[in-house]
């Protein structure tokens, strides 16, 4: 069975996580920060203290990605880079007392923004596709 591409599963994914990403970016418009950032940031507000490698694979992003957005959180005082007593080539990532204090001001307007997206489906339907999205995304890895 042959499928066109704008009506495949691909795509369908593709244009949802495009929406959701741009919804999220509304909400963190006011506070100066991506999407992308806010993923390293809310990361290490949970796990403060880790390697670029293990950051890097949790926020799925590649290496160059995450240099990339530390250098940024980094310039604005979010994060700290410290050199691994363990391996002079690995940098240890740690959120900085105003990384923290941004996240916590965050915090509110994502859970709205997750909230108000909730709402447009039943329970059911965010079970099922919840549960759909990590089967695949298990299968892909």
């Amino acid at each position: 069975m042959q499928c066109n591409y704008d009506e495949s599963l691909i795509w369908f994914v593709h244009k949802a996580n495009l929406l959701l990403k741009s919804n999220l970016q509304k909400e963190l418009k006011n506070f100066n920060i991506t999407t992308e950032q806010w993923g390293i940031l809310n990361e290490l507000y949970r796990q403060d203290r880790c390697n670029q490698k293990e950051l890097a694979n949790k926020c799925h992003k590649d290496q160059a990605a995450l240099t990339r957005i530390l250098d940024i959180l980094e310039k604005r005082e979010l994060v700290n880079r410290e050199k691994s007593l363990n391996d002079r080539r690995e940098f240890l990532i740690t959120i900085a007392n105003e990384g923290q204090q941004l996240v916590d001001q965050i915090r509110p307007h994502v859970q709205e923004s997750i909230e108000r997206i909730h709402a447009m489906l039943s329970d059911e339907e965010r079970d099922t596709v919840k549960n759909l999205l990590m089967k695949l995304t298990k299968n892909l890895v």
